[in-house]
Order: C-alpha cells, then sequence, then structure tokens
C-alpha cells in the first residue's frame, strides 16, 4: 500500500509525489526525527491491530479489511504533525459482529455482539494509547531540546 504524504486539510490539502515527499520526508527526519518516527509506529502498530481484529464475511466479501488507509499529515503552517487512520470503505461504520462473525484468520470477534467494528479496533484502541503516545512524544521533545542546546 502507497503511503501518501500530504499538507493541509480537507479542500486545501495537496499529495506530494514520491521525489517531492521523499525531500520533505528527509527535512521532517532532521527537524523532528523521534516525533515523526514514533507517530509513524503508533499508525502502524494502530493498523495491524484493526486488521488482526476486523471481521470478514466467509461469503460475498467486499474485502473491507483491504481499505485501510494511514497518512501523516503537517498542518498549521508546518508547526503540527498528524498522524490518521482510517479504513474508506464506505460502509466500514456500519460493520457491526454477529454471533457467528469471524476474523479473517478465523478467530471470533473481539467486539460484543452488534458493537460498530470500528468503534472497537480503531477508536478505543487510539483513546488507549493516547496517554502512552503523548508522553513519548512529550519525552522525544525533550531529548531533542537537549541536544539542540548542548
Amino acid at each position: 500500500m502507497s503511503k501518501k504524504l500530504k499538507y493541509g486539510n480537507n479542500k486545501q490539502s495537496i499529495e506530494i509525489d514520491d521525489d517531492l515527499k521523499e525531500m520533505l520526508l528527509s527535512g521532517i527526519n532532521k527537524t523532528a526525527p523521534i516525533a515523526f518516527s514514533i507517530i509513524k509506529k503508533e499508525i502502524q502498530s494502530r493498523e495491524k491491530f484493526a486488521k488482526r481484529n476486523w471481521i470478514v464475511r466467509q461469503k460475498n466479501s467486499k474485502k473491507s479489511i483491504d481499505k485501510f488507509k494511514s497518512a501523516i499529515k503537517i498542518i498549521n503552517s508546518g508547526k503540527t504533525i498528524e498522524g490518521s487512520l482510517i479504513n474508506t470503505a464506505q460502509y466500514a461504520r456500519f460493520i457491526k459482529p454477529g454471533k457467528l462473525s469471524k476474523t479473517e484468520s478465523g478467530a471470533s470477534s473481539t467486539s460484543d455482539v452488534g458493537e460498530p467494528i470500528v468503534q472497537t479496533t480503531i477508536i478505543e484502541p487510539a483513546e488507549k494509547s493516547l496517554s502512552r503516545l503523548l508522553n513519548d512524544l512529550a519525552d522525544s521533545f525533550i531529548e531533542q531540546q537537549k541536544r539542540a542546546t548542548k
């Protein structure tokens, strides 16, 4: 899956091609290398968890499990780096497990019957890891500031 770098929000955003993406990523890695790495790892971890726990139809699946999209955006005139993970299937927010629902590996659903799968695989894990993520980012910022003052 190709990862795209975006600058801006919604209608005012642009997607960067591969050459420019490499140049910008190089700049980000020089200015906020640890923060960028932490956000990237967090998104990858969340996507792996979501896919592992995403339910799929055994017959006639539309493969919503293959429609995850992650992004790292630079917003607020370059002052903010934002990471996101979504499932782009139009019906994703309506998927709810039943009693016999299974994941792609055949395991039983980890979500309660009738609870939206997006809630238990993307939103709740993000809320649970937010405090740890903020602490990791704060620690990386402090470490970067210490290096800059030496």
